[in-house]
């Protein structure tokens, strides 16, 4: 597809809601990413908005800074996001073919925990947090992390939706998401990374299915 200001060159994933393309921005080359919604799916629209709000108030660097969004012709919303040169922890954790050296699995972790307090302070709960939705940057004994797919983001305090019981990846959600009849609060983003760091020295979750 043409974006205004941004020029598309390859796919860089696919999903039932929609596409991650590799972008450069015309004026100058920068690279970005553009998350697209398909335009046939309400929730994907929905969540894509969604992520939106969040990726503003959280803010650079804690997730990708936003560049520009909009629609397209089709009624296709999309958003194009700082490039993070970084691979995701489950792309780095299925690099290492086993389970992880304590204190490097606390380091990283802790990177993780600092980018998920800024979300919390900012009132905002993740509600997917897992390998996949991470970024991290490991050179020696400094971590760098990076959050993203704030798909589905809720404001602590508030009640999940009832039609939404049980959404997000169930090796990593505490029984509160599953049930969906409590308050949205950080806690169901610790147990998350609670479950990340079990796997990262165990080599693998505590859980299945």
């Amino acid at each position: 597809p043409e974006f205004p200001d941004f020029v598309a060159e390859r796919v860089l994933g696919r999903g039932g809601f929609g596409t991650v393309y590799l972008a450069r921005r015309a004026s100058d080359g920068h690279r970005v990413a553009i998350k697209t919604a398909r335009a046939d799916n309400h929730a994907a629209k929905a969540s894509l908005f969604k992520e939106v709000d969040a990726l503003k108030v959280i803010g650079a660097p804690w997730v990708p800074a936003v560049l520009g969004e909009g629609t397209l012709p089709d009624g296709t919303p999309w958003v194009a996001m700082d490039l993070i040169a970084a691979p995701t922890l489950s792309k780095v954790w299925d690099d290492e073919q086993g389970p992880w050296d304590p204190l490097r699995a606390m380091r990283v972790v802790r990177a993780l925990a600092d980018v998920m307090a800024v979300s919390h302070e900012r009132g905002l709960v993740h509600r997917d947090i897992k390998p996949e939705n991470f970024f991290v940057e490991l050179v020696g004994d400094e971590v760098r992390a990076w959050v993203f797919d704030f798909g589905l983001v809720a404001v602590t305090g508030t009640m999940p939706d009832p039609n939404a019981a049980g959404e997000g990846t169930p090796e990593y959600m505490p029984p509160e998401q599953f049930a969906a009849d409590q308050s949205i609060a950080p806690s169901a983003d610790v147990y998350a990374l609670g479950i990340t760091l079990y796997e990262m020295l165990a080599g693998a979750p505590p859980f299945h299915g």
